[in-house]
């Protein structure tokens, strides 16, 4: 699919294995890993990744915050903060935190982009409306 001039493919596969520049991750806001994709980017890139991110904190909801990607094939990890200690994920975090992502991504030239769907059983956030969030 085209969204203006980027190339959108949808896939199911883990994100670790998907060859990318940089990979993206919903996060609270003090950067700790804990549940979901997160947990395996930390699996496989290894424990460095949530040291640097915690290195960062707190981070402000809708901030997105970069670290290095240890010991994936990605350069970056985009720790998109969508929630506080809570873990409750809003319509409104969500947005203002996928436009952050982006701005990363133009101010690292980062030519593609892994970005799960930032989802989880505390977000208020239904999965279909995350999706059209990040489409638009």
């Amino acid at each position: 699919m085209k969204i203006g001039k980027a190339k959108l493919d949808v896939s199911d596969d883990c994100i670790t294995a998907v060859s990318t520049h940089a990979c993206v991750i919903s996060a609270n806001d003090m950067l700790w890993i804990g549940v979901g994709v997160a947990v395996t980017i930390r699996k496989n890139g290894g424990d460095v990744i949530e040291q640097e991110a915690l290195a960062n904190a707190p981070a402000q909801l809708g901030d997105a915050v970069v670290t290095g990607a240890g010991d994936l094939t990605a350069k970056w990890i985009i720790h998109a903060v969508v929630s506080g200690q809570d873990l409750v994920m809003t319509e409104e975090t969500l947005r203002t935190a996928i436009k952050s992502v982006f701005t990363c991504v133009d101010d690292l030239k980062c030519p593609s982009l892994a970005f799960p769907m930032l989802t989880s059983e505390h977000s208020q956030v239904e999965i279909h409306v995350a999706a059209r969030i990040l489409v638009e």
